[in-house]
């Protein structure tokens, strides 16, 4: 019996990981892309522009939305409040 690795891949994919820009999030989904961009796929992170530090290095590739709500640094401003409230619950 073959395993999945060996079974051709007749056509590579264009895949898109939503991931929000939280490291313990971003370093999994780095791995998951280079591990299928290594089978022939083709896959972009999507993510707030906060992500594009953390992945600068990285050579995934990084399409940023929602830049009008979110410009960077205000992911990390808005976690901050909301730690913040919660810290008395």
């Amino acid at each position: 019996m073959t395993g999945m690795a060996n079974i051709p891949n007749p056509r590579p994919l264009r895949l898109g990981i939503l991931v929000p820009p939280f490291i313990g999030h971003l370093r999994p989904a780095t791995v998951l892309s280079r591990a299928l961009d290594s089978r022939g796929h083709r896959v972009e992170i999507l993510s707030f522009a906060d992500a594009a530090g953390p992945l600068a290095s990285s050579g995934v590739e990084l399409t940023v939305f929602g830049e009008a709500e979110f410009p960077a640094g205000e992911w990390d401003r808005r976690v901050a409040i909301y730690a913040w409230r919660r810290r008395g619950t």
